[in-house]
């Protein structure tokens, strides 16, 4: 079916009907470069003890991600010495298993229904299982080989992540939902990420707290102390998972769950008629090739920087490297937070897409500028550019978590089925099949540098140089092409009004 039928006569006058009633009040009107300020209507408004809940929930997915990503190549690489090429190879296969599942788990959400919802048990049982996995990722024998603890590996990477599927992919199809305004979106998106950049903070000490070199005197090993903090900090995340799960799962309203019991009626699609549905809707095309840009991309390089800091900047000492890149992420974090305000300020004003380009912008340059920044005589001059990319991601994300509803609004419009599950983990598969292909990628890069973790602290000149130009102009060619992608986005603040009046007229309010 073309995406591009247009909204009907009766949508348009009830836009223009809106228009006038807005302006009469002494409010802007609607316009097509989204610059409207509206007033969200008080049925529209996600109560705070929702949005608070929802915070918490995306807690244990800012840790838990954290905690695997971060630690990966530090334990694994640094610490047992396997060649970063296979580590990087068997993360990829992780990430493929979880974008298999996350569509089936999608599809199956958005058609699973109990008196708690279509939601609420397939999360519960995800975070307990998600905790449970958490607790045994770094728990392989401390003196196996190097087959035994990649396999180790692998397998519990393998429960966890079809466990994180279980929770997540119900979690953000249901906070998706829980509003049908444009702008209340953006709202209810900006202070759930407020959570997370503030709990980023406690992220950003992982690398120092495992890299800590008093751990291998504590638990008397030459060089397997991080190993050790690694299960520490474990309890505790997985303690914090299940703590934090339970607040969407008992607080959060899912408010589109008779609207979807009244579809679910009718025959809907299959997985495969589903798949060839949502690539057939070009406001998600564009949402897509963007997230596979900054996904991947960012994915790609992800774990460069903190090579840098530990070989370059700090001249192989591992703990003053890690510490150096403690200090930035927690630069970085505290930037973000300040970028979620200013988020919110450009998406009111400019609208989500063009607030989105910005965003880009501000990211690619500050991507640049880590070429001069970055230098072992003034280690904490790249402090000073931190924001600049930091703000610019944190506005992107929480603009394109605002996108998403707008483009299942117009699936609904064009396919008369309410899919949140599935766009949520379509979304989350793109993510993870360019996270898993950039991260079996990452472990080849790094050794088509030069780079050898056998010399440790003595890294041929040509093997840094190399480090440093895929982590400085890398993202800004990725930003360039996510830049393309929103400037054509099709979706603006007029659109958005006239879709959902058409929805309402067809199936009534939520």
């Amino acid at each position: 079916m073309s995406d591009q039928r247009p909204p009907p006569a009766e949508a348009t006058k009830h836009a223009e009907s809106h228009q006038t009633s807005s302006t009469a009040k002494g409010r802007k009107p609607y316009s097509e470069d989204d610059s409207t300020q509206d007033v969200v209507a008080v049925e529209d408004r996600v109560p705070m003890k929702q949005i608070i809940a929802l915070g918490v929930g995306s807690i244990p997915n800012q840790y838990g991600s954290a905690y695997i990503n971060k630690l990966t190549m530090p334990i694994m690489n640094i610490t047992f010495g396997i060649d970063p090429e296979k580590i990087s190879n068997s993360v990829m296969l992780t990430k493929f298993v979880d974008g298999a599942v996350d569509p089936l788990i999608g599809w199956f959400s958005d058609k699973f229904d109990s008196k708690w919802g279509r939601r609420k048990p397939l999360m519960m049982l995800g975070a307990i299982l998600m905790a449970f996995t958490t607790l045994f990722i770094w728990f392989m024998p401390i003196n196996g080989s190097p087959s035994t603890i990649m396999t180790w590996f692998l397998v519990v990477m393998v429960l966890y992540k079809i466990s994180s599927s279980l929770y997540y992919t119900p979690f953000y199809a249901l906070s998706i939902e829980v509003t049908p305004d444009y702008k209340e979106r953006t709202r209810v998106n900006a202070i759930r990420s407020y959570f997370q950049y503030i709990c980023g903070l406690g992220i950003a000490l992982m690398m120092a707290f495992v890299l800590w070199e008093g751990w291998n005197e504590i638990f008397e090993t030459d060089d397997k102390g991080p190993v050790y903090a690694a299960r520490i900090l474990g309890v505790f995340i997985a303690v914090l998972t299940i703590t934090c799960c339970m607040a969407p799962i008992l607080f959060v309203k899912e408010r589109y769950l008779e609207v979807a019991r009244k579809v679910n009626k009718k025959k809907g699609f299959n997985v495969f008629q589903a798949i060839a549905a949502t690539f057939n809707n070009r406001p998600f095309l564009h949402y897509f090739f963007a997230s596979v840009a900054i996904g991947g991309g960012l994915e790609l390089i992800s774990g460069i920087g903190m090579y840098i800091n530990i070989y370059y900047v700090s001249a192989g000492n591992i703990s003053k490297g890690g510490m150096f890149q403690t200090i930035v992420e927690i630069v970085g974090f505290s930037s973000a937070i300040a970028g979620v305000t200013l988020m919110k300020y450009m998406c009111d004003r400019l609208g989500k897409h063009k607030a989105a380009v910005y965003a880009l912008t501000l990211m690619g340059f500050g991507g640049i500028l880590k070429w001069w920044a970055i230098t072992p005589e003034h280690p904490y001059l790249q402090l000073l550019i931190t924001p600049f990319f930091s703000i610019g991601i944190s506005t992107f994300y929480v603009v394109f978590g605002s996108l998403l509803p707008d483009i299942i609004d117009y699936d609904e419009y064009l396919t008369g089925q309410r899919r949140e599950g599935f766009f949520a983990s379509v979304a989350s598969f793109v993510g993870m099949l360019m996270g898993a292909l950039a991260t079996g990628a990452s472990g080849r890069l790094l050794n088509m540098t030069g780079f050898d973790i056998a010399l440790k602290a003595n890294q041929a000149p040509e093997a840094i140089i190399n480090m440093r130009l895929l982590d400085a102009f890398l993202p800004a060619f990725f930003c360039f092409f996510a830049i393309v992608c929103m400037i054509t986005y099709p979706l603006n603040k007029r659109k958005m009004l006239e879709i959902r009046s058409s929805l309402e007229q067809r199936r009534g309010k939520v």
